[in-house]
């Protein structure tokens, strides 16, 4: 998996977490780059 970050992705009010990420849709902490964890216990997509 890889995860790029834009950026203008400063510009945005919010970030979430999904897709092939999270399974469910999850707000994106400050420090979210490439960290799964944040998609919380069971919600992350294995690969």
């Amino acid at each position: 998996m890889s995860i790029e970050l834009e950026e203008d992705e400063g510009e945005y009010g919010a970030v979430y977490l999904g897709g092939e990420v999270c399974h469910r849709y999850v707000p994106a902490p400050p420090d979210w780059s490439s960290n799964t964890a944040a998609c919380g216990e069971g919600n992350r997509v294995e690969w």
